[in-house]
């Protein structure tokens, strides 16, 4: 006969109402019950065969894994879900970097923007080489997702329309789905940019800005002068003009202690929506936490993860009281893992070397290896042990992971961080899964919440 137990990932929210809200992390599902059923859900450490829970009710929490086989280890199919993830793509995304010069000074950057130019002819071969034999052997079932990143990749605008003129070419012949994302500071953002741009069959675009206007041009000046203006008014003309449409438009808001507060942020995107901003589902924002890392700079610049937490926090309690929210809080179901241990995702710099996360652009200790030249016997990368390491990494071996609430969500958060075990004390920046679950709750079924408990645990 089969014994029970409880998952080490159940929660309960409890209202004021007496309802009760039954979250698994596993399943990501969601029951809505009274106490006479949490009680028979917590029965289960009594009689574990269940023979004590009504059918119906043992049904309900096996399908949504509140209840599972006594012997079964959660933490092996933590681990098992994540190689699935980190295999089952069938796009391969590439990050690539036509220069890692910038325009910008930001203090906070990870990257040395001092040496280097842009991607040479030569290189510019290698990649669409690489790319078009990728397609070939991936088959018309293998799409192709392309993201321009820098440095400044707008700096760089002919690699761009070569790669992307190229590449669309082949993966046209190859009926391959292909498409173009952008991540730039938005000051060469011009009309003429725009449109070659969109010739790549471009999806999204992303700029960014530190603040309000006068804390932004302190953070992001180029030469001495601001940028906000300039920045924001590109991105007006190129909605006059209608080269934004089909195209989404997100802003990331960097946030650090020189950014400005909650309360100014408020403003900033007040201020925005009253000229235009973010009135359709194709403009976002979001709130980017400036990280530390080992060589960037400006350490009185980095908030911690905690007050993060709290600014977001705030804020989005300021935009809710003024009906400002776009979309109801996140349901915390099943998390995804990182592109950087994904298999079929990949980060190019501008000579020819590959990098699994973006942060290794122009830093040598990150390298997994090279796209071959013409000369080479094989027309396909080999990497090192810098790639194996990536693809050996899974959060259920953390000790820290591990043991946490948030695991089958998080998945291990940023695995640089995990890897290097040093560059905060506080590696998690997740909000704390209870927080998750009460404004969810609060938000989407006008309940007042009690408290949350995590239950088997």
């Amino acid at each position: 006969m089969q014994d029970y137990r409880l998952s080490d990932y159940n929660f309960a929210t409890h209202t004021v109402s007496g309802n009760i809200f039954l979250f698994n992390g596993m399943s990501g599902g969601m029951l809505r019950m009274g106490a006479l059923e949490l009680d028979q859900l917590r029965s289960i450490h009594i009689d574990p065969s269940g023979a004590s829970i009504p059918p119906e009710s043992l049904e309900k929490f096996m399908l949504g894994r509140y209840l599972i086989p006594a012997d079964e280890d959660e933490g092996m199919r933590v681990r098992q879900r994540f190689e699935r993830m980190r295999h089952a793509s069938s796009v391969l995304s590439l990050t690539i970097a036509p220069t890692l010069r910038c325009n910008l000074s930001c203090a906070y950057c990870f990257e040395s923007h001092d040496r280097g130019s842009s991607m040479s002819p030569d290189v510019v071969k290698r990649v669409i080489h690489f790319i078009r034999r990728s397609l070939e052997r991936g088959g018309p079932q293998l799409g192709l997702d392309l993201c321009w990143f820098g440095g400044e990749p707008l700096l760089a605008p002919k690699v761009i329309e070569t790669v992307n003129r190229e590449v669309l070419a082949a993966a046209t012949k190859l009926n391959a789905p292909f498409s173009t994302h952008v991540i730039t500071n938005g000051v060469l953002l011009t009309p003429q940019r725009m449109m070659m741009l969109r010739e790549g069959n471009l999806k999204s675009l992303q700029v960014t800005l530190d603040g309000p206007r006068q804390n932004h041009d302190r953070l992001r000046s180029r030469q001495g002068h601001g940028t906000f203006d300039r920045i924001v008014g590109n991105v007006e003309r190129l909605r006059a003009q209608g080269l934004l449409e089909g195209t989404t438009l997100a802003v990331r808001f960097n946030v650090s202690r020189a950014s400005g507060t909650a309360e100014q942020y408020l403003e900033l995107i007040e201020g925005l929506r009253a000229r235009g901003w973010f009135q359709s589902d194709g403009e976002t924002y979001e709130f980017g936490f400036v990280e530390r890392h080992d060589f960037s700079g400006a350490e009185d610049l980095y908030l911690e993860a905690d007050e993060f937490r709290a600014f977001t926090t705030r804020v989005a309690e300021m935009l809710a009281e003024r009906g400002l929210s776009k979309k109801v809080p996140n349901y915390p179901g099943l998390g995804g893992s990182c592109t950087a241990v994904n298999s079929t995702d990949l980060c190019i710099g501008p000579e020819g070397e590959v990098v699994k996360c973006w942060v290794h652009y122009g830093d040598s200790r990150g390298t997994i290896g090279h796209l071959p030249t013409a000369e080479d016997e094989s027309p396909m990368p080999t990497w090192n042990q810098e790639w194996l390491r990536w693809m050996d990494f899974n959060p259920a071996d953390d000790a820290q992971c591990s043991k946490c609430e948030r695991l089958p969500q998080c998945l291990g958060g940023c695995p640089l961080r995990r890897r290097r075990q040093a560059i905060s004390a506080d590696l998690c920046a997740g909000t704390p899964l209870a927080t998750l679950l009460e404004t969810y709750i609060r938000s989407t079924r006008n309940e007042e919440v009690v408290s949350t408990e995590r239950i088997g645990a």
